[in-house]
């Protein structure tokens, strides 16, 4: 389902689409250089920490941490991820994880010529080795995305988790 704001054009939708899906192809094929091309030089990528609260307590914005992040990520410590998964020594991924992100609910706003908010719903799958139990983690993300050298560009993301013990053995992988 997709929800776009009256002022922009199908172009413009299907082209924030595109990028959507591209994004999740290449990073269930565990293609990351494609990946950092597709993002801003400035990107800030980072997930707070949800917090479960109870009704009365209205001191939260939508139950998340302003002081905690499961990271808090820039392109230098993303470039510094992405190196280490080429090693040998990364544990985590080796074997490689099989993933998929499925991408739902996609709300589109542009902001101006140049940048546009997307908002969507994700639904991470992955299996590890041979277990037979995948892990399965949903989430929000609100993601900004520029215009850049004729191309959309990730310039920001904020993964809004559903819960708020991650059901995941790490987060080795991006969201």
């Amino acid at each position: 389902m997709i929800y776009s704001s009256k002022n922009m054009d199908g172009n413009h939708i299907n082209d924030l689409i595109d990028v959507l899906l591209y994004e999740a192809e290449i990073l269930d094929n565990h293609q990351y250089d494609k990946w950092i091309d597709m993002l801003t030089e400035d990107i800030e990528y980072k997930m707070p920490v949800r917090i479960t609260r109870e009704k009365e307590d209205k001191e939260t914005d939508l139950e998340l941490s302003k002081s905690q992040y499961h990271f808090i990520d820039n392109k230098e410590s993303i470039l510094m991820r992405v190196n280490r998964y080429k090693n040998e020594y990364a544990w985590s991924e080796n074997p490689l994880s099989r993933t998929k992100h499925f991408i739902t609910n996609v709300r589109i706003e542009k902001v101006n010529e140049t940048e546009s908010i997307v908002k969507s719903y994700v639904l991470f799958y992955r299996s590890r080795r041979d277990n037979a139990y995948p892990e399965i983690f949903a989430y929000e993300r609100l993601d900004k995305f520029r215009y850049e050298n004729n191309k959309w560009k990730l310039a920001k993301r904020n993964i809004i988790p559903e819960n708020s013990v991650l059901p995941l053995m790490n987060l080795s992988n991006f969201l």
